[in-house]
């Protein structure tokens, strides 16, 4: 097995999403496992947004929240080509946004932040990453692909982290998609790609 991990300067831009979809294809014969983290001054920024909604600060939430669906978008529409799959991810990272405006929302109004929900807010910044990596890799080669929240059944999970997991299986089987992250792992995807999130 090939674990393959990408940090946020790798993911730091569309020319480098495009960069680690490259290196990703050319190993796609190893079926690597693919680890993502936030794009670049994300997290930072979503955790400055968690405290804002803890302290009231609802000015502020919108503004980040309008800076992270910026961030997001610029990075949809300058790492993946193709239209079809573009206009995917940028359904399932609005979708993942209206998600993460609507827990801000309840933070402001319980008026409290506590650790757990601090590590769900900081959990979109790998979230929406794998995403857009997984349509740059949908240009990157003839992939069937698949988005799935899995529920954490890998050593990952474990080590007390919560799994994203994104499969990939050639064209040629008809889009048959794994059902589970474990069987993902079994050799039914030739790539399977994670956002992995230390849990609280």
């Amino acid at each position: 097995m090939l674990v393959m991990k990408f940090g946020g300067t790798s993911v730091g831009g569309p020319e480098q999403i495009r960069g680690v979809a490259a290196i990703v294809g050319g190993h796609r014969a190893r079926r690597p496992v693919v680890v993502v983290s936030a794009i670049t001054k994300v997290t930072d920024l979503l955790l400055g947004t968690a405290r804002a909604a803890g302290a009231g600060d609802r000015e502020t939430v919108r503004a980040n929240l309008r800076r992270l669906n910026e961030v997001h978008q610029a990075a949809i529409d300058g790492a993946i080509e193709g239209p079809e799959a573009r206009a995917e991810v940028t359904r399932q990272v609005a979708a993942l946004l209206a998600q993460l405006r609507r827990a801000c929302t309840g933070i402001v109004l319980l008026g409290e932040l506590s650790a757990r929900s601090l590590d769900a807010i900081a959990s979109y910044g790998e979230r929406c990453a794998a995403l857009i990596v997984a349509g740059a890799l949908r240009d990157a080669g003839p992939y069937n692909w698949w988005y799935r929240a899995a529920e954490a059944e890998s050593e990952l999970a474990a080590a007390g982290f919560e799994v994203q997991a994104i499969g990939f299986t050639p064209a040629a089987t008809g889009g048959a998609m794994p059902a589970t992250a474990t069987e993902a792992l079994s050799g039914r995807t030739d790539v399977t790609l994670y956002a992995a999130c230390r849990a609280a």
